[in-house]
């Protein structure tokens, strides 16, 4: 009889994106991944267990017999505490007897008591110091050490996670060099700034869809351990990937000319900026921090690797969605990942009510923050914001786009590559005309009627074209429609797809700065 030890680490998202150093945020990326996928390993080793997997936060042990499983457990605290104060774990061990039969029983048993001991565990007890105690910058806990390149106190965790985003950059230099003339960077103020204009960063959340109800099909641990070493290599080529389309494209990116950016210079190399930071990458689970100006494309081209990587993943192919924070460089980052991540998750909801549990599709959604508002995703979509004035069923967007899959016959603006290549692509080949559009934006916010009114007007004065293709020199303003779906007054089943490309078509990069784009195969948005 042997033991099965399953471990999960708790507060993960507070510990890694509690800060807006951006930093500390990587330094508690690579301690989170240290603890299941490097320490928990030697340990094991070194007590003669077997490390079986790890995976979104979870990793799984098998022992002798339940000393040798708590000596293990005691073990790794003492680690975290020691190496990564603030960051804790919760374990819970189970016998068995070897068979694969027994495997799914125990396995079932194990998730159970993990969460009801991590419902029932006692909190950490935090000293809060006295009122003569100096406060940890970014924690608030009490201060440890004073930091004297930034001049401020940190405390325990801060610290930590401060020391160990030194050796985060040099792991990702490691497993995704950049060219000799590039380097990432550790400040969000070089992703997402161009002097005098731009200041907004895009934090792009990924998750694999329905990952949980995969891993509850693998009935032995062999095949167990096998579809989470799938998922980590998927993940892994996946933003592979990403970054070296993002390479590819670099001189595109950075022609000024073009509508391009200028990439900030580092300040001790000298050198220009990555214009992507990865944060978390492990297996199916994704976050990225960008310039804001690429943050859409950068996610579909995730999406889009994601699911070329995963065609089969123990026999079926796998999906994603994303979500996209598009925020001020300085807005409170934690806020900015919930967003992101909220914007995943109810994408993801949006799927399964309108295709079911085993839906093929990727999708995507963002929002913009254009100041410092803390409101919520339900909060800006349930509100006035995001409905017409006219017509409250009318609504103001027509979000989430699919990426992967086709959208329903009634809704195919929804498709990212029409969207993307056709209709954001239409307004900004029409520089000239980007005030006519923005008084468009205006008057889409009074509804449907209004906006017939609007568009039959411009059809009349200006030759407006609604056809997929545009004849620069017969027609006038060029606002194209599906093929199949007439759009007179904007707003197809109570939702329009053009104020999310209004919003979009100055803060988006124009197809011609994506070098590798072609007829044959788009730069972004093409479902492969």
């Amino acid at each position: 009889m042997s033991y099965l030890s399953l471990y999960d680490l708790t507060g993960i998202q507070p510990y890694i994106f509690g800060s807006n150093i951006l930093q500390e945020n990587l330094g508690g990326s690579y301690l989170v991944k240290q603890a299941l996928d490097e320490w928990l390993p030697i340990i094991s080793n070194k007590m003669g267990a077997e490390f079986q997997w790890s995976g979104g936060g979870n990793a799984m042990v098998t022992t002798a017999d339940l000393d040798q499983a708590k000596q293990i457990a005691t073990e790794l605290s003492r680690c975290l505490h020691q190496t990564a104060p603030g960051l804790y774990v919760a374990c819970t061990h189970e016998s068995w007897d070897g068979s694969d039969d027994d495997f799914k029983a125990r396995r079932e048993a194990l998730y159970r008591q993990l969460h009801a001991n991590k419902a029932g565990r006692w909190p950490p007890a935090v000293f809060d110091g006295a009122g003569f105690t100096a406060a940890c910058a970014s924690t608030g806990e009490s201060a440890a050490k004073w930091d004297k390149k930034n001049e401020k106190w940190l405390g325990p965790a801060a610290k930590a996670r401060l020391d160990y985003g030194k050796k985060a950059a040099e792991y990702l230099q490691k497993i995704y060099p950049l060219p000799d003339d590039l380097v990432w960077t550790n400040q969000f103020d070089q992703l997402g700034r161009s002097h005098g204009e731009q200041s907004t960063l895009g934090v792009i959340h990924f998750d694999g869809n329905s990952m949980g109800q995969r891993f509850e099909k693998a009935h032995s641990l062999p095949e167990l351990c096998e579809l989470s070493k799938q998922v980590n290599e998927a993940g892994k080529r996946t933003l592979r990937a990403a970054l070296d389309w993002v390479t590819a494209n670099l001189d595109g990116i950075r022609n000024v000319d073009q509508g391009g950016f200028s990439l900030s210079i580092d300040d001790q190399s000298r050198k220009p900026c990555f214009p992507v930071r990865p944060i978390v990458y492990g297996g199916d689970d994704i976050t990225l921090a960008c310039d804001a100006r690429i943050a859409l494309d950068l996610a579909a081209k995730l999406l889009q690797e994601w699911h070329r990587n995963t065609c089969n993943l123990l026999g079926e192919p796998a999906h994603a969605c994303a979500g996209i924070a598009l925020v001020r460089v300085h807005y409170p980052f934690y806020r900015a990942y919930q967003l992101a991540e909220d914007l995943c998750k109810k994408t993801k909801q949006y799927l399964r009510k309108e295709h079911g549990e085993s839906a093929e599709i990727s999708a995507l959604d963002w929002e913009f923050i254009a100041g410092a508002g803390l409101t919520t995703h339900d909060q800006r979509r349930k509100g006035d914001l995001y409905r017409a004035a006219s017509d409250k069923q009318e609504q103001l967007h027509a979000r989430p786009y699919y990426v992967v899959g086709d959208p329903p016959a009634t809704t195919p603006y929804r498709d990212w590559s029409w969207f993307r290549n056709k209709l954001v692509h239409a307004l900004q080949q029409q520089e000239e005309t980007h005030t006519r559009f923005k008084e468009l934006a205006g008057v889409l916010h009074q509804g449907a009627r209004v906006t017939k009114i609007h568009l039959d007007r411009w059809r009349d004065r200006f030759g407006l074209s609604r056809a997929e293709e545009w004849d620069r020199k017969a027609d006038g303003l060029w606002l194209p429609e599906p093929k199949n779906l007439p759009m007179s007054d904007g707003f197809p089943n109570n939702e329009t797809p053009y104020l999310d490309a209004i919003e979009l078509m100055d803060r988006m990069l124009p197809l011609r700065c994506y070098s590798t784009s072609s007829e044959a195969e788009p730069a972004v948005g093409e479902s492969p």
